[in-house]
């Protein structure tokens, strides 16, 4: 058996359980932070407001995944310090993005909001990297 089919069977396998880990987990916590918590998720200000529900959670996270996924697949095409370049990027995307949750309405949606992206980053930068 070629060692580096196997090798990089394994490697799309756990990219694979990554992305789909990310999607679930930002789903599950909407779903506490809304149902259980009964904090409304909205963002915008007075003018327009934009209700975050499960369905734009689960999407996000799922798109979010597979771009990081194949951002991190083209740089092992190109260079050799692929992992580390996109570190780098992925914590600096994460960073950019904890300025959405600034325009959540309340509070309790502003730290709602936060806790899922640094979720779904923390599992994709993790993750992607094994």
């Amino acid at each position: 058996m070629n060692t580096t089919l196997t090798k990089t069977g394994h490697v799309h396998r756990n990219r694979w359980l990554t992305v789909l880990t990310a999607m679930a987990t930002a789903t599950a916590g909407w779903g506490i932070a809304h149902s259980l918590l009964g904090v409304e998720l909205t963002v915008g200000d007075g003018d327009s407001l934009r209700h975050i529900d499960s369905l734009a959670v689960t999407l996000t996270a799922l798109g979010v995944g597979f771009a990081a996924w194949g951002l991190l697949f083209e740089l092992e095409r190109h260079t050799v310090r692929a992992r580390t370049i996109w570190t780098r990027i992925a914590v600096g995307v994460l960073a950019v993005s904890l300025l959405g949750p600034l325009g959540a309405t309340t509070g309790s949606a502003m730290a709602a909001l936060a806790i899922l992206h640094l979720l779904v980053g923390g599992i994709l930068i993790y993750g992607m990297r094994r």
